[in-house]
């Protein structure tokens, strides 16, 4: 009896080892991914805006995934398709590895956005972008001086000595 009990279980063993593993969810895009038009003509809201502040709906919650959202206020500047609020909010996965943008509070991005559900969500594959503000070239102002004028020396004697007079 006890040999077919540790029979049993050296196969179960075996079987926890050897089953096999859940298929893993990741972020992957690839490269060369959509042209700009493309993105464009997918995206139900396109605007330029400044990112202000985040909310998340699953703060303190007992268990938290990386396809939980995070909500983003953005001061909206330009719009470039569809009718974006001011503010407007936008969604994205918590994690890169859900394919979640990461947004700065302060930044400027060029967000295309979906509606989901009645919400706009964004994600690294959608289109958006940092805007990166150019910085203006600095203008360096040089005074240019005469040249020195060459000292005027008295020229030197046979012997190498100077012979100062006055």
């Amino acid at each position: 009896m006890r040999h077919r009990v540790a029979m049993a279980m050296a196969v179960l063993a075996a079987g926890l080892v050897w089953a096999p593993a859940p298929p893993a969810a990741a972020c992957s895009i690839v490269a060369p991914g959509p042209t700009e038009e493309e993105l464009l003509t997918q995206a139900d809201l396109v605007f330029e805006g400044t990112a202000v502040s985040s909310r998340d709906p699953n703060a303190g919650s007992a268990t938290i995934v990386t396809g939980d959202p995070i909500f983003w206020t953005f001061a909206t500047e330009r719009t470039i398709k569809g009718a974006p609020t001011t503010p407007q909010e936008v969604g994205t996965s918590r994690s890169g590895a859900s394919c979640g943008f990461t947004f700065q509070a302060g930044s400027r991005y060029r967000v295309f956005a979906r509606s989901v559900g009645g919400v706009y969500m964004t994600s690294l594959g959608s289109g958006t972008v940092e805007i990166v503000r150019q910085t203006e070239p600095t203008v360096t102002t040089t005074t240019t001086r005469p040249p020195a004028a060459a000292p005027t020396s008295v020229p030197p004697t046979r012997t190498g000595r100077i012979a100062l007079t006055g």
